[in-house]
């Protein structure tokens, strides 16, 4: 049998890595959703009946892996204290390395709108510098309320003082248990209600996701980082 010169090898070899660079190994690049794109209806409902089911994690964690995100904690999406969590990376140079949390509870309009806006949020970020800050998304198990996002910031996945903001989307409960968690952590928590509480549960995610699209550009993209942040970033670059 003839064997191939040493050079054709060395481009088998190049070809093989540039494939598992380009993808080989995981999940296709998303295409680039069009200009403005929201979350349509049927993807909400979708998202809302996959969370309806007993193995609702593992979907979660499938659809977070097919959109593109980041596993956040050792390549898992789902942290020990229950939350399943994912990033979108930041694409800024230096805001890149600062941290916005975006949580809802498993089940709740508010959790399809975040999924959805992920999902745009991914395949937006392959071809653009948003979002500048890196974002992780974080879906709370059922009923947890200001305790899962207590968990979700406890969790070793980021350097706290380089976490600038959380958006809870959706809450079912009063917003001051969540604010209450994020003074306690140096960390502002904000409340995205939809316009017009108590909807169908699509209409309702479909409210959340715009005015959460609304709250995210200005928390990741938004003012410069705190004095604080600052001196953690030239901190965790020494």
């Amino acid at each position: 049998m003839r064997r191939l010169p040493p050079a054709p090898l060395a481009l088998v070899g190049i070809a093989a890595i540039l494939l598992a660079a380009c993808g080989g190994t995981g999940p296709p690049l998303p295409a680039p959703p069009p200009p403005g794109a929201t979350p349509g209806a049927g993807a909400l409902r979708d998202a809302l009946a996959d969370m309806a089911r007993a193995d609702r994690d593992s979907l979660l964690a499938r659809r977070l892996y097919v959109y593109g995100l980041t596993p956040a904690f050792e390549g898992r999406f789902r942290l020990a204290s229950g939350p399943v969590v994912a990033f979108v990376p930041g694409r800024h140079p230096v805001r890149g390395r600062e941290l916005v949390v975006a949580a809802a509870e498993v089940g709740t309009p508010g959790a399809a709108a975040l999924l959805e806006e992920a999902r745009l949020l991914s395949a937006s970020a392959a071809f653009t510098v948003a979002p500048e800050r890196t974002v992780l998304v974080a879906f709370l198990p059922p009923g947890a309320g200001a305790r899962g996002l207590a968990a979700v910031l406890d969790a070793p996945v980021w350097t706290r003082p380089l976490t600038v903001a959380a958006l809870v989307v959706g809450s079912r409960t009063g917003a001051e248990a969540f604010e209450a968690v994020g003074a306690a952590r140096g960390v502002p928590v904000q409340v995205v209600a939809a316009p017009a509480p108590g909807q169908e549960p699509v209409a309702e995610a479909l409210a959340l996701a715009a005015a959460f699209r609304t709250a995210l550009a200005a928390a990741a993209d938004g003012a410069p980082a705190s004095p604080d942040v600052r001196e953690a970033q030239s901190s965790a670059s020494d």
